[in-house]
């Protein structure tokens, strides 16, 4: 019965996403419904479902710490989903919580280690955000590398193609550099 009653209110909330509210009653309506659903979504069946709709909900709204719960209750109930995996990345991403964020997708990468979604963005984040970093440009590579194997006609193919030497070369010329760091600084 619970779960009726919580699929008749997403529904309804639903209806209100289809289109900004205009005026400002509706802006109120739209308000008064999110409020109460935020105030009752730790309340929500562990209906998988009904969780990720939910979820989704919040996540389109702007309310990520909400979002993040209710996909961990989700992948508490199916712990496999990886594609729940990178939504949760994504809000976490939006609050600029990014150790999270790559802990959700290194979690998505061992789960499912053939998801070129998962390797083509956990590679292009570590790259693009660490890039001065060995051990975050290696892993980068070794997704990349996963990628390649993985990713059949995918249209980024041929840019992590691309890029991928021009990050193999610049992993080497860190590394190198370290190199000579360490043997100035040695007695």
């Amino acid at each position: 019965m619970r779960t009726i009653a919580w699929l008749l209110l997403l529904v309804g909330f639903s209806g209100c996403l289809e289109s900004e509210p205009g005026t400002p009653q509706e802006k109120t309506d739209d308000a008064t419904l999110m409020g109460k659903l935020w105030d009752h979504a730790d309340r929500i069946p562990d209906d998988p479902k009904l969780l990720e709709s939910t979820a989704k909900l919040f996540h389109q709204r702007g309310r990520y710490p909400r979002a993040i719960d209710l996909y961990r209750r989700l992948l508490q109930l199916e712990p496999k989903r990886c594609d729940v995996m990178q939504l949760r990345a994504q809000a976490f991403l939006s609050l600029e919580d990014e150790p999270a964020a790559l802990d959700s997708l290194r979690a998505c990468a061992r789960t499912c280690p053939r998801d070129t979604e998962c390797l083509f963005t956990l590679g292009g984040l570590l790259a693009s955000r660490h890039p001065e970093e060995p051990e975050s440009l290696a892993e980068a590579i070794s997704l990349w590398e996963r990628f390649l194997k993985a990713a059949g006609d995918s249209r980024q193919k041929q840019m992590v193609s691309r890029a991928l030497p021009r990050l193999q070369k610049q992993l080497a010329t860190i590394k190198k550099s370290g190199l000579v760091d360490r043997r100035a600084k040695s007695p």
